[in-house]
C-alpha cells in the first residue's frame, strides 16, 4: 500500500475537534457504508469547483472490508524489496531498537489510517469503515477525492516516488507527502466550511482561522498525535473493530516509523493553509510544479521554502569494497534526526537537528556480518555543526552503554566522529578510521 494514497483517520480527530463527531446514526454499519458510498458522486461534484482543479475523469467507488485492506497491506508491504536492510539500517542509525518488528509497525501505521483511500495504481477510492457521523465520512471523502484531482494532474506516483532514472530519497519523500496530505486536508477543511456556509472558498479572515486552529494541531508531535487519535477514535466510536487493534498499538510503534506517516497530515495542512494564505490553489499548485526537497523546507516553510528557499545541498558516500555489501544509502534529513535527538536524551542546544543543509548515510555488512554506518552531514554555520556534533556525542553513552569512551576523532570505542568547518563525518561500527575517505567522497 505504499504507492496507494492513505486516508488519515487524523481527519476524523480534525473533524472532531471542529465539532463534527457528536450526532451519530442508529443505522447498522452497512446501512452506514452504503449512504456513504451514494454520497460520494454529490462530494465529487463540489469538489473540482472547491479546490480548482477539473475532474477530468470519474474516480470509481466501492466497498472494502478491514480485513480485506489489511490482506492488501501485506501484500504491498511484501512488495518492498529488501526490507530487512532497511530494519538492520534503522537500528544501526539508533533509530528504532533491535526488537522491532518492521513491517508489523507498517502494516499498523497503514492500518490505523484506513478509513478509506485512493489509490494511483489503480485510479480508485475505497471505503474501508462506516463512521457513524455522516460530515466525518463525508470529510474523508472530501480528502480522498482531492487525491484522486491531485492524481489527474499532477501524477501522484511519480510525485510521491520519482521515477526509475530519478528516484527520491527518503526525505523528499517525506516532505512531498507534507504537500499530498497537507493539500488534501486542507480541501477537507474548506469543504467542512462549504457545508455550513455554502462558499466554495475561505476568506482572508477564515483563512487566519484555518491557519490559528491547524497550528494547535500542528504542536502535537508523533506520540502524542497518536495517543490523542487513539483516545478520540475510542471515544467517537467511528473506526471498525478490524481497525481497532492496528489503533490500539499506534502509541507503540517507533517515532521513526510513525511521525513520517502522522505529520504530513497536520504540519503539512499549516504548509498548504500558509501557501492558500499568500495565493490562494494557484500558490498551492506550485508546490507540485516546483516541490520541496526536504523536511527541513516543508517544517520551517516559512523561512526556507516560501521566502527563501533553501535546497539541500547533495552528499556522496565513498565506494564499498568488493566483499563488503551496502545495505542501504540514503538521507535522513531534520525530521529523522529531530527523531534520533528525542529518543537519546542528548544534552547541548535545544534542537541540534536544525541549521540542517544535508545529508547521506551508508549503510555496509561485511563477510564476518558486522555492521558499519557512514553518515556525511552538513550544516548552514560552523556554529550549527558543533551544536550537532556535541549533541551527537552526548548521546552515545546511552545508545552503547558497553563501549569504552575514546579520544579524539575515535569518541567511543569504534565510534569516530569529526567537524570540519559546517560538516561532521560519522563511522560506526570500525576499528579503522574511515573518517577521510567519507570526507574525500563528499567534497566536490
Amino acid at each position: 500500500m505504499g504507492r496507494a494514497v492513505r486516508a488519515g483517520l487524523i481527519l476524523a480527530v480534525c473533524v472532531a475537534a471542529l465539532g463534527g463527531c457528536k450526532d451519530r446514526t442508529p443505522k447498522t454499519r452497512d446501512e452506514r457504508a452504503a449512504d456513504a458510498l451514494a454520497r460520494v458522486d454529490q462530494i465529487a461534484a463540489v469538489m473540482p469547483e472547491i479546490r480548482r482543479l477539473s475532474l477530468d475523469r470519474p474516480i470509481p467507488s466501492s466497498r472494502q472490508s478491514g480485513a480485506e485492506f489489511r490482506t492488501a497491506v501485506r501484500g504491498s508491504i511484501a512488495e518492498q524489496p529488501h526490507l530487512d536492510h532497511k530494519q538492520i539500517a534503522l537500528q544501526s542509525l539508533g533509530l528504532i531498537d533491535p526488537t522491532t518488528d518492521l513491517a508489523r509497525s507498517i502494516e499498523n501505521v497503514y492500518a490505523s489510517q484506513a478509513a478509506a483511500y485512493y489509490d494511483p495504481r489503480t485510479k480508485k477510492f475505497s471505503l474501508v469503515m462506516a463512521p457513524e457521523n455522516e460530515l466525518v465520512f463525508d470529510s474523508i471523502t472530501a480528502h480522498e477525492l482531492t487525491h484522486g484531482l491531485q492524481d489527474q494532474h499532477f501524477d501522484l506516483k511519480t510525485y510521491l516516488e520519482g521515477t526509475r532514472a530519478a528516484p527520491l530519497n527518503a526525505d523528499e519523500q517525506i516532505a512531498r507527502r507534507f504537500v499530498v496530505e497537507g493539500d488534501a486536508m486542507f480541501a477537507s477543511i474548506v469543504y467542512i466550511a462549504y457545508t455550513k456556509t455554502n462558499q466554495k472558498e475561505l476568506t482572508g479572515e477564515q483563512v487566519k482561522i484555518a491557519r490559528r486552529e491547524l497550528a494547535k494541531l500542528d504542536s502535537l508531535d508523533g506520540p502524542t498525535l497518536a495517543i490523542a487519535l487513539k483516545q478520540q477514535m475510542s471515544t467517537a466510536k467511528i473506526v471498525d473493530t478490524e481497525i481497532q487493534h492496528a489503533i490500539d498499538a499506534m502509541p507503540t510503534i517507533p517515532a521513526a516509523i510513525l511521525e513520517p506517516f502522522l505529520l504530513p497530515y497536520m504540519k503539512g495542512s499549516s504548509l498548504i493553509a500558509e501557501a492558500y494564505d499568500g495565493g490562494g490553489w494557484d500558490a498551492v499548485n506550485r508546490l507540485y510544479a516546483n516541490p520541496p526537497r526536504s523536511t527541513a523546507q516543508v517544517l520551517h516553510a516559512g523561512e526556507q521554502l516560501f521566502k527563501d528557499r533553501h535546497d539541500p545541498r547533495v552528499i556522496a558516500m565513498p565506494g564499498h569494497e568488493e566483499h563488503v555489501e551496502s545495505l542501504e544509502e540514503d538521507v535522513l534529513g531534520e525530521l529523522m534526526w529531530d527523531i534520533y535527538f528525542r529518543r537519546w536524551k542528548h544534552t547541548g542546544e535545544a534542537h541540534p537537528e536544525r541549521g540542517w543543509a544535508g545529508d547521506r548515510y551508508a549503510v555496509w555488512r561485511d563477510e564476518k556480518g558486522k555492521i558499519l554506518v557512514l553518515v556525511s552531514t552538513a550544516w548552514s554555520s560552523e556554529y550549527q555543526a558543533k551544536a550537532f556534533y556535541d549533541a551527537y556525542v552526548s548521546t552515545l553513552e546511552a545508545r552503547y552503554p558497553d563501549r569504552a569512551p575514546g579520544e579524539g576523532e575515535q569518541v567511543r570505542e569504534r565510534i569516530w566522529v569529526r567537524q570540519v568547518r559546517d560538516r561532521v563525518f560519522i563511522v560506526d561500527g570500525s576499528a579503522t578510521n574511515f573518517l577521510y575517505d567519507v570526507e574525500r567522497a563528499a567534497t566536490p
